[in-house]
């Protein structure tokens, strides 16, 4: 069987509500974090940044919540 790493994304304390939850995906980008954080309705702000330490900056300097990435494994394919 095939594995395919897939990482699961928390996001902590995001946002003036503190919003919390997890997301699941193939790759982690700048895009994808900031569709997270609109979909979920998190941060109203358009310039917003992620850094690598895990922090969400709004405005160049002010840090509006934090994000861990898990690598996870998943096994492509059925028993054999």
């Amino acid at each position: 069987m095939e594995k395919q790493i897939k990482y699961k994304v928390k996001f902590i304390n995001v946002g003036r509500d503190d919003k919390c939850w997890e997301a699941e995906t193939a790759t982690v980008d700048h895009d994808w974090l900031y569709a997270q954080v609109k979909k979920n309705m998190a941060i109203l702000s358009s310039g917003v940044e992620f850094y690598e330490n895990g922090s969400i900056v709004v405005g160049g300097f002010r840090i509006v919540g934090k994000f861990e990435v898990m690598e996870i494994q998943e096994q492509e394919g059925g028993a054999a």
